[in-house]
């Protein structure tokens, strides 16, 4: 393994791609397994109006989830952090200047709750946005979990019949086709409780859709 061929895979990595796609190109990169997995500040350009933060499930081997900063209103990955303990996040943010972190108007998260403290302390004139996908994903697991239990109440007949149409009464109303839309009817027949469940999920999307 030549210490140039090293640096291609390193700048490969640089430049937002992902450890899949550059192992497809450059083949293998267990040699980066050693690599220490601290970080500095980096040295970024100024935040612009929108910061977002989220977590994914990686393999830095310091934590199970680690953290990725965006800049979602420019399409910009700004860092990856290895892990998302609060210590490290702030250790993290601390190191911009409280000027750069001041001209934040928009913070975005998840509904974890230390990611709004830190957004109370570290960017003061941001309004606080939690991502939609996080709250949609609430509803609808609710909704699953309702249609789960009355499947299990109805009989073997029924119950086969609302397990395998899981996705048509998760889709929202208003993209169902004309076939789709008689079959979820004809299943919300089954169940008042059901049919009041489904009517609630749809009432919420329209809330989401609301000006």
């Amino acid at each position: 393994m030549t210490l140039r061929f090293t640096s291609k895979i390193i700048e490969a990595l640089s430049n937002e791609r992902s450890f899949s796609f550059v192992a497809r190109n450059k083949g293998r990169f267990r040699l980066l397994s050693g690599y220490s997995t601290r970080w500095k500040c980096p040295i970024l350009p100024g935040f612009r109006e929108v910061f977002a933060i989220d977590e994914f499930k990686g393999n830095t081997g310091a934590q199970k989830y680690q953290c990725i900063l965006t800049d979602p209103a420019n399409g910009r990955v700004l860092d990856i952090l290895p892990d998302r303990r609060n210590s490290h996040l702030i250790e993290y943010l601390r190191g911009y200047d409280k000027e750069k972190r001041d001209k934040v108007k928009f913070f975005v998260s998840d509904m974890r709750r230390p990611y709004a403290d830190m957004a109370g302390i570290y960017f003061k004139n941001a309004v606080q946005i939690v991502d939609k996908y996080h709250f949609v994903r609430q509803c609808v697991w609710a909704f699953e979990a309702f249609r789960k239990r009355e499947q299990k109440r109805l009989g073997k007949k029924y119950r086969k019949l609302l397990k395998h149409s899981k996705r048509l009464l998760t889709k929202r109303g208003t993209k169902l086709t004309k076939d789709e839309r008689e079959r979820v009817e004809a299943m919300l027949y089954l169940s008042h409780e059901l049919r009041q469940a489904y009517h609630l999920k749809e009432r919420f999307y329209e809330v989401l859709d609301a000006k």
